[in-house]
């Protein structure tokens, strides 16, 4: 007569042994929540969220406005006085924003800033600057962003902000330079564009060095945010100009994309590896933000049910 319970222990150990040496090669399974700021009409997108589950972006409503929404679903509006538009992109652990205010149809003409509990300052903007675009903000204080240096696109540059100085940062040879992500160790990530307008994705040390990263068998790639594990994320398209999400945790990529939008766009990531972005069939229009959740997916539970009722 076969014993039960050992027939159940050792159904376990082999499942266990298949479990943890596939762990690492398997694409992780999301759950979606989809949300819009109250009273947007022209769309919410989702730039950036935190430990907490704050989730920092803007939404269209005569004009553009940036918004703070709170794990618990409630908004905060925040807008730069006299300013035509606000947008804010980051958020670090402890609630500090930064973003910018300006026209959004003309990119080189933006000014940044930083939002911290009820406190605004404002213009941060690199020196001689056309246009600055702070997107990234680690715990410790230091900033990521783009700025443009002759008002053009082709003249965007990269900055890391640090104990109170900018510096240029340029991934050797290439036209334009966009980072989007920093983490607290100071690894920064975005992307930036060569010489044919196909941008690839990139991976800063906290020393300088500069390395490519691409989706594979993707034509333009763009990573969007680093979080402490240098899990990374962002979205990539190919020659039929659709949008999906991305994230890469070392050794696996999973894909974004939400159900029933033609384009999915990935920009923020936490260290539980929940993501912000937002889904849409036309970006100006009806973007809807998201945050995407990893869910377990454990098959012990109903196997073990299965045997024990044998």
């Amino acid at each position: 007569m076969v014993n039960k319970k050992l027939t159940v222990f050792l159904v376990i150990a082999v499942l266990l042994s298949i479990l943890i040496s596939s762990n690492t090669a398997q694409a992780r399974i999301y759950s979606y929540t989809l949300f819009d700021v109250p009273g947007a009409t022209t769309g919410t997108v989702a730039f950036g969220i935190n430990n907490a589950g704050t989730v920092v972006g803007m939404y269209g409503q005569s004009g553009y406005h940036g918004f703070i929404r709170t794990a618990g679903g409630s908004y905060t509006t925040i807008d730069v006085s006299g300013a035509p538009g606000t947008f804010i992109q980051g958020i670090n652990a402890n609630g500090r924003v930064v973003g910018s205010y300006g026209n959004w149809e003309v990119y080189t003409s933006g000014h940044g800033f930083i939002y911290d509990n009820g406190t605004y300052t404002f213009p941060f903007d690199v020196p001689s600057s056309f246009g600055t675009y702070p997107v990234g903000i680690n715990r410790t204080g230091q900033i990521v962003g783009q700025y443009s240096q002759d008002g053009t696109m082709q003249g965007v540059r990269g900055f890391l902000w640090s104990d109170g100085g900018f510096t240029t940062l340029t991934a050797p040879g290439y036209i334009s330079t966009e980072p989007r992500g920093i983490n607290d160790a100071g690894w920064i990530v975005g992307s930036y564009g060569d010489a044919n307008s196909i941008n690839h994705g990139f991976i800063r040390t906290p020393g300088g060095v500069f390395s490519t990263f691409d989706v594979p068998g993707a034509k333009h790639t763009l990573i969007s945010g680093i979080n402490n594990h240098s899990w990374i994320c962002g979205w990539y398209k190919n020659d039929d100009d659709i949008h999906h999400g991305f994230i890469y945790d070392g050794s696996t990529f999973s894909y974004i994309n939400v159900a029933g939008y033609s384009h999915t766009q990935v920009w923020g990531i936490n260290d539980d590896g929940k993501v912000a972005g937002a889904a849409f069939d036309d970006f100006k229009s009806n973007a809807h933000g998201f945050i995407a959740t990893p869910k377990s997916s454990s098959c012990l539970g109903p196997v073990l049910q299965l045997l024990m009722s044998e």
